[in-house]
């Protein structure tokens, strides 16, 4: 969404942020928006650049679609940063490279038949034999067919929790660095256009409630259409079909929220 791969460059919302020179004459914005990054990503990506290239105002997107799915659960194809649920709770694993179809029986349930590092080796090797092709648990070694299937897990609550930690990794950081620190909330186009959306929604209304009870500066991209009294024709063509990125449209409206926003941090 935000490094805009269906748009020209000078059409993304950060570069028009630019053009306006919201805080002064010589307000520079750099676009560190990549494509299939998730929020812990973007953490260890601000811990970096919040060295290497200093800001006066940091900006974070979250989006309610697939940031909240990419802190638990592994891709297949990626090493990433991610939580696993481990007695309850979680913690954060550096670049896992694990089955997406053991994701939660290595994460919740390895103690119940042995050392974690055995299973996760079971696992592999199973992956290996089938190319990583796994489907569906009935291609999962007898072991951990079992495993997968003891109990059930509200995974929900595990990525509204690892949300929340996650927010506040980047605002205690922001702190240290002496950033401003925004957050951009982003819906998917179903809530946008109000067809449906129940899940985004709910986690639009955790991040706000987050937001008020640690005082973080939130923005919200469906209040802000709302305030504007937009349509759901309107709203609707500000993101392509399909994969749902924003059109030219689209990054024009935010960037027109964000103006306004960084505009007021001179204040």
């Amino acid at each position: 969404m935000t490094e805009g791969i269906q748009v020209a460059e000078k059409d993304t919302f950060a570069s028009l942020i630019e053009s306006q020179k919201p805080i002064c004459r010589d307000t520079r914005v750099n676009n560190f928006g990549v494509s299939s990054h998730g929020p812990l990503q973007g953490l260890r990506l601000f811990e970096a650049k919040s060295v290497s290239s200093p800001a006066t105002v940091t900006i974070v997107s979250i989006f309610l679609g697939n940031d909240f799915d990419d802190l638990i659960e592994e891709n297949t194809f990626k090493n990433r940063p991610q939580y696993i649920i481990s007695d309850g709770t979680i913690e954060i694993i550096e670049n896992t490279y694990r089955p997406s179809d053991f994701r939660y029986s290595m994460a919740l349930l390895a103690g119940k038949i042995g050392d974690r590092s055995a299973l996760f080796a079971t696992a592999i090797e199973a992956m290996q034999k089938t190319r990583g092709k796994l489907k569906h648990k009935n291609q999962l070694p007898s072991q951990l067919k079992t495993v997968y299937t003891l109990e059930p897990v509200n995974y929900e609550k595990y990525r509204l929790l690892a949300m929340r930690e996650t927010l506040i990794r980047f605002k205690e950081l922001a702190n240290l660095r002496e950033t401003k620190l925004m957050f951009l909330i982003i819906p998917t186009a179903t809530q946008a256009t109000l067809i449906e959306g129940k899940e985004s929604m709910a986690r639009e209304k955790f991040i706000l409630g987050l937001c008020e009870e640690m005082a973080f500066n939130c923005l919200s991209l469906t209040r802000y259409w709302a305030d504007l009294k937009l349509t759901r024709e309107v709203t609707s063509a500000f993101f392509y079909g399909g994969v749902g990125h924003f059109t030219p449209s689209g990054h024009l409206s935010v960037a027109e929220l964000l103006t306004n926003a960084l505009k007021s941090t001179k204040n």
